[in-house]
């Protein structure tokens, strides 16, 4: 008999991911070629979710069963904001379930599903947890833009007693310091626009948006910060006595939302 110690490591994964979950029969064979070349941190989660992007029915379950608990645990903070965690529980479950254009077709001539995109690099609870904490984000961008416009209307129609010359002499202030906001942010070095678009645009922790561009936790806050500096030194040429923290914070927030929602520069869906 093999033991684990004279096995390959794909042998000895899909025996572990086998003991784990017994009901999920999926192939060895179809284990490694859903691999490929990749040696995963997680080899058991990346079982579990090839088994489901191939969508064995045992698998979902599987992962309901499994990894529901630690996915809603991990939502507690953004369901006090008004998202319910098991809403978006199902939300992420249905997003992973859609079909994968991109996958090489199944026996059956069907597409695979999207989990197939996670390939281990974290727990498997961890990767379905950002995305549901992308969809809650996007709710609460897609409310905040329902909000911005109606209170522009209401703005609008208080301005209309204004003179013609006041409005004009606001709307071009308006659109000369978007237009240097735009420029100072595209002067940037790609990462440090990637990063700040992840924490201010989609709204992850700073952990979060560091794992996804392969940055040291340690190193996040200080990576953070120096671009941050980077671009109110950029902006302070042209407003030296408005930049604030607090208004560096409320812009990158508030352009780079709508940047999401319009489809501008800072819009990284995954």
């Amino acid at each position: 008999m093999l033991t684990r110690m004279s096995m390959l490591p794909l042998e000895v994964w899909f025996r572990c991911a086998r003991e784990r979950w017994p009901a999920v029969d999926w192939s060895i064979l179809r284990f490694g070629i859903h691999l490929g070349e990749i040696t995963p941190k997680h080899p058991e989660d990346v079982f579990i979710s090839g088994a489901a992007s191939e969508r064995l029915e045992n698998a979902w379950v599987a992962i309901n069963q499994d990894f529901r608990p630690e996915v809603l645990r991990r939502l507690l903070q953004v369901s006090r904001v008004g998202e319910s965690a098991e809403d978006l529980w199902s939300e992420t479950i249905v997003k992973l379930m859609t079909v994968d254009p991109t996958g090489v077709q199944l026996a059956d001539g069907r597409p695979p599903c999207k989990i197939r995109l996670y390939r281990g690099e974290v727990p498997l609870p961890s990767y379905m947890a950002v995305i549901a904490k992308r969809l809650a984000f996007d709710h609460l961008r897609r409310r905040k833009v329902r909000l911005s416009l109606a209170l522009s209307q209401a703005q609008e129609s208080k301005r209309s007693d204004l003179p013609a010359e006041e409005i004009k002499m606001e709307q071009e202030m308006a659109e000369r310091f978007a237009t240097e906001f735009v420029d100072a942010f595209a002067a940037l070095t790609p990462m440090s626009q990637a990063l700040l678009s992840l924490h201010y645009g989609q709204g992850l922790a700073k952990a979060d948006a560091g794992r996804l561009l392969g940055i040291p936790p340690y190193k996040v806050s200080r990576e953070l910060g120096a671009a941050m500096k980077d671009l109110r030194i950029r902006l302070t040429r042209f407003n030296p006595e408005t930049w604030s923290p607090t208004a560096m914070d409320m812009w990158l927030r508030t352009w780079m939302q709508c940047s999401n929602i319009t489809g501008g520069v800072a819009n990284h869906e995954p």
